[in-house]
């Protein structure tokens, strides 16, 4: 029999499965995915590298310009010690941070419990330092200035006179930090970390024009309408330079009081601190003030309260009776200038250099400085965050060879040693105000620390006991530190100052009056037994004539040293990143 053909139909298919539509989208999300992420990855790359050749760039720009204005300094690094005075100075100021401060101090501001003693941004580097210098510019490239008109003019001094510009081969030179500001001049510090969220670098060019004094409208200008009507060390110069960028000093009388009159520097005249930008004369009660030091905010914060390994802060001398801060004197060490000091106004950052600064480190080449090697094999110095530690460890190890640090380190309240003897100076485990400097075993032999530029006096053989005997003759002479019957500290301003020796022939009194302990003041009310240092006579019986110890002044630090490094850091707020670089400014001369 014949079967029936059996026949398959298909059915043609017209689309995918929804199976397969689903497997499909997928693969291309997942390829998308991953484009964008390639994109966005290209995208981040290419941002970070414009970002780093943008923080290239500007640094390159800050740090040419610095090497290039210090290989034209006017004077060599040699402090004066009594002879003829160079044309023009040199001074770098040490403040109280360190590179090491941000990682030591823990961030005890915030009510957060769970965040106190947590260490602030170690992106912060040493934000307080100040360098100073007179310059001469290179051929057909002077340096240039605005002024009043009236001062070109001979016409009357009014307030809001139109600016003209004026050039001088010569220039006073000052950049420092400082931080930005809210409109009540508040410093902007939004995560309250004890640390300004921006801090900018500044640059103020001051024209060396003494030949403006023969015109009227400079010898003799009174304070108004540039200043306040009764004459004061510690205002109305600020007001002045915002209006000039002339050098000008103010005049002194017969007694070394301020008068109501400026006038134009020479370079002669830039050799006697008194006459330069930023520095003043605190009053020191009635027959006194200070020697002229910088004008300085209080200090930030972050310096007052407790490191992160429970040390005491050791920003402010402690009262040994009560183990608290006293009241000091708002300049006893602050931060940065005063903002006075930065121009405001229609000029407002015309001398800003670069944002977003993160560091601005002045450091001097110390050959004698201490370096330990741990039993970690690690070589610890002066500025790294554990050369305390280190320094307890053990009694060998000791590395000569020296390096770069900070002036005074073994001093630096925010620095690494946290301070020494009665600042609390003393290193002790307990937080006590006691005078031993350091309570651990094995001892450090003090002659490992006293070197060059450390802050110790070079002549101690055992460990200092009072405050008078931790700190250099030259630097209580200076006046740049000033300690009370009680040996607390109540003023302390380290720098390296080519200095002058006018002060010696100038006809005031210099010296360390009854009251205190040890520190040069300068009498406003006396002459007597003035300038016992030349007057050709051994007033002391000591040493022979107009010795050391008869003079009524000295330069901070007497030793010349081989370098000094400038160090500025930046970060780029968008990408985070950070980039610092270098000058050393070598003494070749």
């Amino acid at each position: 029999m014949n079967q029936p053909t059996r026949r398959t139909t298909m059915t043609k298919r017209s689309g995918f499965t929804l199976v397969e539509m689903l497997v499909a989208m997928a693969v291309t999300l997942l390829m998308m995915a991953a484009l964008a992420r390639a994109f966005a990855f290209v995208g981040e790359r290419v941002r970070d590298s414009r970002g780093n050749v943008g923080l290239t760039n500007e640094l390159r720009d800050v740090t040419t310009r610095l090497r290039d204005e210090l290989s034209r300094c006017t004077v060599t690094l040699e402090p004066n010690t009594g002879g003829l005075d160079q044309a023009g100075y040199f001074l770098y100021y040490e403040g109280p941070m360190s590179n090491a401060t941000s990682s030591i101090f823990g961030d005890t501001v915030k009510e957060d419990v769970a965040e106190k003693g947590q260490p602030v941004s170690s992106r912060y580097g040493d934000l307080d330092d100040y360098l100073a210098f007179t310059a001469v510019a290179e051929p057909g490239s002077w340096f240039t200035g605005k002024v009043p008109a009236y001062v070109l003019t001979g016409a009357a001094a009014v307030p809001n006179a139109p600016m003209v510009s004026i050039q001088s081969k010569y220039a006073e030179i000052i950049y420092f930090a400082n931080a930005d500001r809210d409109a009540t001049g508040t410093i902007i510090d939004l995560d309250d970390d004890g640390l300004p969220d921006r801090v900018s670098l500044y640059r103020r060019v001051l024209l060396i024009r003494p030949d403006l004094n023969s015109l009227a409208t400079i010898t003799g200008i009174p304070y108004t309408p540039l200043m306040p009507a009764v004459p004061n060390w510690l205002t109305a110069m600020a007001d002045v330079h915002q209006m000039c960028d002339l050098s000008l000093r103010r005049g002194i009388d017969s007694n070394g009081n301020a008068t109501g009159e400026v006038f134009a520097n020479s370079l002669a005249d830039l050799s006697k601190p008194h006459n330069r930008f930023a520095h003043v004369r605190k009053p020191f009660g009635a027959n006194y003030t200070s020697m002229p030091v910088l004008a300085l905010e209080p200090p930030l914060s972050l310096l007052i309260n407790t490191p992160v390994d429970g040390t005491p802060p050791l920003l402010r001398p402690v009262d040994t009776s009560t183990n608290k801060d006293p009241i000091v004197l708002e300049n006893e060490h602050g931060g940065f200038l005063q903002a006075d000091f930065v121009l405001s106004g229609d000029r407002l950052g015309e001398d800003l250099v670069a944002s977003n600064c993160r560091a601005f480190d002045l450091q001097i080449f110390d050959k004698s400085a201490p370096f330990k090697l741990t039993t970690n094999n690690l070589v610890v110095g002066p500025s790294d965050v554990g050369f305390r530690e280190a320094l307890k460890e053990s009694t060998t190890g000791w590395i000569d060879g020296g390096g770069f640090v900070d002036l005074a380190y073994l001093m630096q309240a925010g620095g690494p040693a946290r301070g020494w003897q009665a600042r609390l100076l003393a290193l002790n485990e307990a937080g006590n105000a006691g005078n031993t400097a350091f309570t651990a075993s094995p001892s450090v032999p003090i002659s490992r620390l006293q070197s060059e530029f450390s802050g110790l006096d070079p002549t101690a053989t055992t460990y200092p006991t009072l405050a008078i005997h931790a700190y250099p003759s030259s630097l209580f002479k200076s006046g740049r530190v000033i300690v009370d019957n009680n040996d607390q500290i109540v003023f302390f301003q380290p720098a390296f100052d080519t200095y002058t020796s006018a002060y010696e022939r100038d006809g005031f009194l210099q010296r360390v009056p009854a009251s205190y302990h040890g520190g040069v003041l300068w009498n406003v009310n006396t002459v007597v037994d003035a300038d016992e240092g030349a007057d050709g006579i051994d007033n002391n019986g000591v040493s022979g004539v107009d010795d050391f110890l008869e003079r009524d002044t000295s330069a901070p630090f007497t030793a010349r040293p081989e370098a000094i490094r400038i160090t500025v850091r930046q970060e780029n707020p968008g990408t985070r990143q950070l980039q610092q670089m270098s000058v050393i400014h070598r003494d070749n001369r």
